[in-house]
């Protein structure tokens, strides 16, 4: 599981979760991100409980600049995953300061 991220000029980062996915298991994922060519990003993967899993944080990823106009969530690729995962519910929270 990871967070790809492209920002300026077609520079591409990621943030990678080594955890695995069980089939047929409910988890909870959650994303915090920045926008900046310097940007962090923090992926946390929980059980249907809350209880968390595992968890990493990645810095100097090239978000670029400005506000996310996408959320992708799966795979980018035109011929599919090699795995189905369910989406149930996305709640979308942006921080304001």
């Amino acid at each position: 599981m990871k967070v790809l991220v492209v920002g300026s000029g077609g520079r591409e980062g990621t943030c990678l979760l080594a955890t695995h996915l069980l089939p047929d298991v409910w988890y909870e994922l959650r994303v915090r991100a920045s926008k900046s060519d310097h940007a962090r990003a923090t992926l946390e993967l929980l059980t249907s409980e809350g209880e968390v899993i595992d968890t990493i944080s990645c810095t100097d990823l090239p978000a670029g600049g400005g506000t996310f106009t996408h959320l992708t969530i799966g795979s980018r690729s035109p011929d599919g995953a090699t795995a189905d995962v369910t989406v149930d519910d996305v709640a979308v929270y942006e921080e304001r300061s």
